[in-house]
């Protein structure tokens, strides 16, 4: 399935976190929004998708499907997830673990965004 980013729009790396901790958190009782309401984020939104994309995109054979994401361009959804796995194969433990969570939430968001029909 081909999907897009419509209207493709960057975050700071703070709302990236932000949004990677709701989604990994959102069965914890203990998080609460504003009015003590439960935040049930499921995915990270497409601004969010756009970001994470942009920062493991590359021209090379890993991440030019990253990069076409990023930019708004119509991508196959496999070729993302194929990026997503091996920018995650190319992470070692020392890396960052919160680069193995914004992967993941991003090939939630990409599996969810080809569901939906392609397009966000």
């Amino acid at each position: 399935m081909k999907i897009r980013l419509k209207d493709v729009k960057f975050v700071s790396n703070d709302d990236v976190q932000l949004d990677v901790w709701r989604v990994q958190h959102k069965d914890a009782d203990w998080l609460r929004g504003p009015g003590g309401n439960p935040i049930t984020q499921t995915e990270i939104r497409p601004e969010v998708a756009a970001t994470i994309a942009g920062q493991w995109q590359s021209s090379g054979a890993i991440g030019s499907a990253l990069a076409a994401l990023a930019s708004g361009a119509e991508v196959d959804h496999e070729a993302v997830l194929d990026d997503i796995a091996a920018t995650r194969q190319s992470l070692t433990i020392a890396d960052d673990l919160w680069a193995f969570g914004a992967l993941d939430c991003l090939a939630v968001f990409v599996i969810g965004l080809a569901q939906k029909g392609g397009a966000s």
